[in-house]
């Protein structure tokens, strides 16, 4: 979360600098994101299913794979990558479970989507025309990157990244007009930080009215679970 808050609010961040150049040479151009690309890149692995795979692999918590796949001797340094079939599995069938599986117990998919959807709504604010998430669907080779995938490759099931992208898809995230409403953050302690400040907040919040409804995007930017009260 801290590095998609600097990305996206920092005075030196990507984002900010490409608004400052737009200014600086008075473009009006509208800026999209085909593929937000989220990584979960140390635990989305399973290891205990690396016994599944076609050789005697060890896999550790950063689904780096530790045996030699072709003389079964224990590697000095492990391997980490998606794309060696020696070391993920040589069924191209991923139905059939000789890859490493997806991890289902990390709250690092949960993370991810809650960086996607603070990314979203802080975007919108600046008038991106749209922000696309990455990917539906990666899995161990043949196919793409595991590490960003929104279904399990070997069940279909989808994750907390695939469901948040259908939640805003199906809100805000629609090709509706809408207007984005100016809100304030209070915390507990008393400290008042605009919505649109580049103050870490616990919460980010981006109220909006569509067909003269009025809707609120919310994230909890924390792992632990927050009281929130609206006025």
């Amino acid at each position: 979360m801290h590095q998609v808050e600097s990305l996206v609010s920092s005075p030196d961040g990507l984002v900010q600098n490409i608004e400052r150049f737009k200014k600086e040479t008075g473009q009006d151009t509208r800026m999209t994101i085909n593929e937000f690309m989220n990584f979960v890149s140390q635990d989305w692995c399973d290891p205990s299913t690396a016994p599944s795979m076609p050789f005697n692999a060890t896999v550790d918590e950063n689904c780096c794979v530790g045996i030699d796949p072709q003389t079964g001797a224990k590697r000095s340094r492990p391997v980490c990558g998606a794309m060696d079939s020696e070391l993920y599995g040589g069924d191209p069938d991923l139905r059939s479970g000789k890859g490493l599986g997806i991890n289902r117990r990390t709250q690092s998919w949960n993370v991810a989507a809650a960086t996607f959807a603070f990314a979203f709504g802080s975007l919108a604010e600046l008038d991106y025309a749209f922000v696309g998430m990455d990917q539906l669907i990666g899995g161990v080779w043949p196919d793409n990157s595991p590490s960003v995938s929104m279904l399990d490759w070997q069940t279909g099931q989808p994750n907390a990244k695939y469901w948040v992208t259908t939640m805003l898809a199906s809100t805000v995230g629609s090709a509706k007009e809408k207007t984005i409403v100016a809100s304030n953050v209070s915390l507990a302690n008393g400290t008042l930080t605009g919505g649109n400040s580049s103050i870490p907040q616990p919460v980010y919040v981006m109220p909006y009215v569509m067909e003269g409804k009025r809707g609120v995007l919310i994230v909890n930017k924390k792992q632990t679970a927050m009281d929130v009260t609206f006025t």
